[in-house]
């Protein structure tokens, strides 16, 4: 009962502070603009880690009644408070890289000398005996800490997804840390931090209604949820606590270290700067294959909660330190070898989410092809059911100005986002026996990633692909045939009418994009 009020006490805290700082921080300026290689299209507030913040003082203050515990909690809070100060200036006006990690090895050195959180052997790696790091202990330490603050920072990057990891880590050391009686202040902290980064989630997720997230952590947050996490996982893997060895803390923390260091060798492989931002994330490669920003962080965390549950098997078992960190470098390496290939991987995660029937991220409408040219509008409606007399579909006449083969199909809007694939089942079901219709989620074909908009060599299905597509650039043309309840007719004067009685009405090619033909 007492870690469970714990937890709602830091939820409430968290909670009342970031909805009290959202207003006041749109007034100062503490907003994320929109720009560069950022997904967001407004200003959102960076206040999500002054509710954290609030809580590992507030907690800190606690600590104090318990004397044994203060040689832990008051280094700990005034290494935070140095971190979490920077984070918020570099929110407020971009600091230099030197200065942000400068600030963040300066706290570690303090939390590890003053609060004894050092890393001073890193398991038994070789053999049974521990291997102990001697005088490059604190150096390390320090190396590993800003390490692990760093990749935190490069999870943030879409709505609920550094939130989600961080939490699922608490969760596993919350387990680890109830089975050893010396680990008590170090849960009462993960309890604390549990309940903070819910509060938070509470307005960053995108869940419940929501379509966007109502603040950002920023990367005073970030960085701070960073800082704690490293101080958690060092605490908690070595003496007098020794809940867990530290080749178990890399497994708790696999998904944010593998994607910064996958990343980071990239950068560097393309002669670029490893701190520069990109949209090389692992996050960023499911968004450009079609997942949705809640289907990517639900993908990343059941990959870093199976990662997890590798070490707290691991643990549980009571594996050798070799075997775990064997497996863990194997799983590095196929990550990214898989990762650092995105022209291989987005394809093969596109196929995955089209194997799976959900809806791609952004679709807004569906494609409804091979639809009969007599009768098309009354069967389109018929497949619409309802949705026919409130949605303001589009009916275009696709013709082959070589041969003069017209083909018919609408493009309809989806009622709500993420209702496209059970809007598609419910067309199927509709569907006449013998009418061979396709019904796909409307998706403009783009070059990113798309090998068959590219020419790799002197021959093959490429070159024959890209001329294909100029003669059709070339040739064809989209004409609109209805938009459910007629628009006003065009000013221009060149309209004509078939034989069915349908409206014709040339336009150019860029004002209506092509269906996507891969998307089925």
């Amino acid at each position: 009962m007492v870690k469970l009020g714990i937890l709602l006490i830091a939820f409430g805290f968290s909670t009342l502070v970031i909805a009290g700082m959202a207003g006041v921080a749109r007034r100062l300026g503490m907003t994320d603009v929109p720009g560069g290689h950022k997904l967001h299209e407004r200003p959102v507030p960076v206040v999500g880690g002054s509710g954290i913040y609030v809580v590992v003082v507030l907690m800190s203050a606690a600590a104090w009644w318990q004397p044994a515990w203060r040689g832990l909690f008051l280094p700990l809070a005034l290494a935070s408070t140095l971190v979490f100060a920077v984070g918020l200036a570099d929110d407020f006006r971009p600091l230099r890289v030197a200065t942000r990690f400068g600030a963040q090895a300066l706290a570690a050195t303090l939390a590890a000398l003053w609060g004894g959180l050092v890393l001073n052997d890193i398991g038994a790696l070789w053999s049974s005996q521990l291997v102990y790091l001697g005088a490059l202990a604190v150096p390390l330490t320090v190396f590993a800490w800003v390490g692990v603050v760093n990749a935190v920072n490069m999870t943030d990057g879409i709505d609920g997804l550094s939130g989600m990891l961080t939490l699922i880590t608490l969760v596993f050391l919350a387990i680890i840390a109830r089975s050893v009686a010396a680990a008590a202040p170090y849960l009462f902290l993960v309890y604390a931090l549990i309940g903070a980064v819910c509060g938070f989630l509470v307005f960053n997720l995108r869940c419940c209604g929501r379509k966007k997230a109502a603040v950002f952590l920023g990367d005073a947050g970030s960085t701070l949820l960073g800082f704690l996490l490293a101080a958690l996982l060092i605490g908690l893997s070595q003496e007098p606590v020794r809940a867990m060895s530290p080749v178990v803390a890399l497994w708790l923390c696999a998904l944010p270290l593998f994607d910064t260091v996958t990343t980071i060798l990239r950068r560097l492989w393309l002669g670029k700067s490893p701190f520069l931002a990109d949209r090389s994330h692992l996050h960023h490669l499911l968004l450009d294959a079609g997942y949705s920003v809640t289907q990517s962080v639900t993908v990343l965390s059941f990959l870093h909660t199976l990662a997890g549950a590798v070490g707290l098997l691991g643990w549980r078992q009571a594996l050798p330190d070799r075997w775990l960190f064997v497996a863990y470098l194997v799983s590095f390496a196929v990550y990214f070898y898989l990762s650092s290939r995105p022209w291989r991987l987005v394809p093969a995660l596109r196929s995955l989410h089209e194997a799976l029937g959900l809806t791609r991220g952004g679709v807004t409408e569906l494609f409804i092809g091979h639809l009969p040219e007599e009768g098309a509008e009354a069967l389109l409606r018929e497949l619409l059911g309802e949705r026919a007399e409130r949605c303001q579909y589009r009916l275009y006449a696709y013709e082959d100005g070589a041969t003069g083969r017209r083909t018919v199909y609408a493009v309809a809007p989806v009622g709500f986002p993420g209702q496209a694939s059970r809007m598609i089942r419910d067309i199927k079901a509709r569907l006449p026996d013998g009418e061979e219709i396709v019904v796909r989620q409307f998706v403009p074909r783009s070059a990113k990633y798309d090998r068959r908009r590219k020419a790799r060599g002197a021959n093959g299905a490429d070159r024959r692909q890209i001329a294909r597509q100029t003669l059709i650039l070339d040739k064809y043309r989209d004409f609109p045939v209805s938009r459910g309840e007629r628009p006003p007719l065009p000013e221009r004067q060149d309209l004509s009418f078939d034989g069915a009685g349908l409206q014709v009405v040339p336009v150019v090619l860029r004002d209506e994009p092509r269906p996507n033909r891969e998307e089925s």
